[in-house]
This record gives structure tokens, C-alpha cells and sequence, in this order.
């Protein structure tokens, strides 16, 4: 009996520690870098642009920060492309997966929901709790996780799908996308600002969903493209244009209608197919020599570890009055913005961490 117990603990040592080794470290500073961005999002910063002169430069410093930011979310579904559509899951798993993102979901969602009860917005009624939770959400960021379950219901599919596609579909996937998400919205409002558009039957609206293009998007940067330092140039030059375009977009727009609004935020993602790219691609190449086994690379998969935690905790963090104080000292409103989302996210790490230290014991 205790050569059957060593034996089996042995085995789930080595397999522990076989995972690690195949933990990257590029793709953990992905997760990091994705994370950090989707609190800004929710942060003031975002839409900090929207109160500033149209036109001022410190308008189109905010608004450029604003589009960049975009590549936050599809970059986590590129992220999950990369490593779960390489490997073969059976039916049984994806089911169980789905179950635990349900029962994380409902969880979370009824301990917003609870802040709202708390804070005044709602009174308590599990019927309407329900009714939220199945129709809308609680709290605007879970919509992810309704995505996410999406995606692993699909998973099968895009298996097979990018088990059988050669290279050269993927490029064209990619020029699908760009053209029905990018040049042609930005034509329509140039030339007709957007008063007429395109009959939605004949968009192929399926390539540009979050579920099917950046799994694919990132299964294809991770296993077949090759990523050199020209052709990271040459895709940054049209990122570059493409957050350009929308930020001239919302540019023309704010002085043909006077003012800003959050209907601004339509332009922002016209083009973050590219800035996508740019941020998998520049990071890959930039850290995929890092070992697992430095501190930095230990330091990175402990956060990069944490991120899903950090991402649902975030919003229940207290701020207390740090956004006060940096006011008060004189900081530009957009350091502000990215202080107070490092602050979230530290304070958000932490919390994960001694969660998952406490469900280990």
C-alpha cells in the first residue's frame, strides 16, 4: 500500500511539475498585460478623452490611449486559442469546464448583485436576481464569462476547424474580419456618415465574433507564424494607421456634432484585429526566451496565475479616496487612471492569491 501511495504521489508530483514547465512565460505576460488593460477600461481613464477640448492635444492623447486599450479582451480569447486548440479534448472535459465558468459565474454574479443591494441600486428579491443573472447580467464585466461559455461550447468545432485550415485561410479569415469590421464601417461613415450601411445579410457576421476569429487568431501566431523583427515593423506601421483611423473617426465625428459621447466607443474597435496581432506578436518575440525558472519568469506566471481572480474581484475592491488625492497632488487625470488601475490590480493579486493559498490547504 505505501509503494502504491508513493508511487501515486510521485506520478502527481512529476505531473505538477510537468505543467509548470509548459507554462510560457510570454503568454503569461499576456495575460498580465490583458488584465491591467481591462481595469483601465473600467477605470475613468478610458473614456477621459470625452472631457477634453476636441481637437486639444491632450484630447488626442487620451483618445489614442483610449483605441489602443481595445486589445485587452480579444487578446485573452486569442491567449485561450493559443493553448487549448493544439491539444485534443474530450466532450467530458469541455462539459466540465462549462459547468465549473457556470458555477463561478452564477457565484459571482449574485455577490454583485449583493453590492448592488448594498450600495441601494436594487432591493433584494431573488427573482429579480434570476432574471438579471439569465437575461443581461449583474455587473457589466461578467459579460465575458457569458462569452467565455460561449466559446467552450464551441471549442469542438474550432478544433476542427483549425486542425484542417492551412496557413493561407487563416490570412484570409483575417482579411474577412478587417473588411467587414473596418474599411467598410469607416467608408459608410465617411461617405454617408453611416446613415446607410451595408445589409446585414450579406456581412459574414461569424468571422468576426470574439468566440471564433482570436481563438483562431491566436492558434495560428502561437504554431504557424513566424515572428521577425520586419514583420513585427511592417504590422506596427498598420496598427498604427488603424487606431489612427479611429481616432480621426471619432475626431470628425465630435466636431460635426459638437460634442462627445459614449456612442464614440463604436469607432474604437474598427481596427483592433491588428492591434491584437501587434500586442500577441511584439510580446511573443520580445519574452519567449525567458525561463520559467528566473525570478522574473516565476514572477510573472505567479501574477499571470492570479489573472482570472484579478479580473473578478476587481470591481469589489475599495478605492477609498486615492482618486481624491492624486487629484489634489496635481496628477495629469490619465496617470491618474493608470495608477489607480495598478493599485486594483496589486490589490486584486493579492486577494486571488490568498484564495487560491486557502483552497490548496
Amino acid at each position: 500500500m505505501d509503494r502504491i501511495t508513493k508511487t501515486v504521489t510521485t506520478t502527481n508530483v512529476d505531473n505538477i511539475n510537468a505543467e509548470k514547465k509548459e507554462k510560457s512565460v510570454y503568454i503569461e505576460i499576456m495575460r498580465i498585460v490583458a488584465v491591467f488593460f481591462v481595469i483601465f477600461h473600467h477605470s475613468s481613464g478610458y473614456m477621459l478623452f470625452t472631457y477634453q477640448p476636441i481637437g486639444s492635444l491632450r484630447f488626442l492623447i487620451y483618445l489614442f490611449i483610449s483605441v489602443f486599450c481595445t486589445f485587452s479582451v480579444p487578446l485573452f480569447f486569442a491567449i485561450s486559442g493559443a493553448l487549448m486548440l493544439e491539444k485534443d479534448y474530450e466532450p467530458r472535459k469541455i462539459l466540465q469546464r462549462v459547468i465549473k465558468m457556470f458555477v463561478i459565474l452564477f457565484v459571482f454574479s449574485f455577490a454583485y448583485y449583493m453590492k448592488h443591494v448594498y450600495r441601494g441600486d436594487n432591493t433584494f428579491s431573488i427573482e429579480d436576481f434570476l432574471t438579471l443573472f439569465y437575461t443581461r447580467g449583474t455587473w457589466g464585466h461578467l459579460w465575458f464569462m457569458y462569452v467565455y461559455i460561449a466559446y467552450l461550447m464551441s471549442f469542438p468545432f474550432l478544433r476542427a476547424l483549425v486542425k484542417n485550415l492551412d496557413t493561407k485561410y487563416y490570412y484570409y479569415l483575417i482579411g474577412l474580419a478587417l473588411f467587414y469590421s473596418g474599411i467598410i464601417p469607416t467608408i459608410e461613415y465617411l461617405l454617408w456618415k453611416s446613415e446607410i450601411s451595408l445589409y446585414s445579410c450579406t456581412k459574414a457576421s461569424w468571422v468576426t465574433s470574439l468566440i471564433v476569429l482570436y481563438p483562431c487568431l491566436g492558434y495560428l501566431l502561437k504554431n504557424k507564424f513566424e515572428i521577425t523583427q520586419k514583420r513585427l515593423i511592417i504590422l506596427w506601421i498598420f496598427n498604427i494607421l488603424g487606431i489612427a483611423i479611429s481616432c480621426y473617426l471619432t475626431y470628425r465625428k465630435g466636431i460635426t456634432e459638437g460634442q462627445l459621447s459614449h456612442a464614440e466607443e463604436s469607432f474604437h474597435s474598427r481596427f483592433g484585429l491588428l492591434n491584437c496581432i501587434c500586442i500577441f506578436s511584439t510580446i511573443k518575440y520580445m519574452f519567449r526566451s525567458v525561463s520559467a525558472q528566473d525570478l522574473f519568469g516565476k514572477v510573472c506566471i505567479s501574477i499571470g496565475s492570479c489573472v482570472f481572480g484579478i479580473y473578478l474581484f476587481h470591481l469589489m475592491i475599495y478605492k477609498g479616496n486615492l482618486q481624491e488625492i492624486l487629484k489634489q497632488i496635481g496628477f495629469e487625470p490619465m496617470l491618474s487612471a493608470f495608477i489607480m488601475s495598478l493599485y486594483l490590480m496589486t490589490l486584486s493579486y493579492i486577494v486571488t492569491f490568498v484564495v487560491r493559498l486557502k483552497i490548496k490547504i
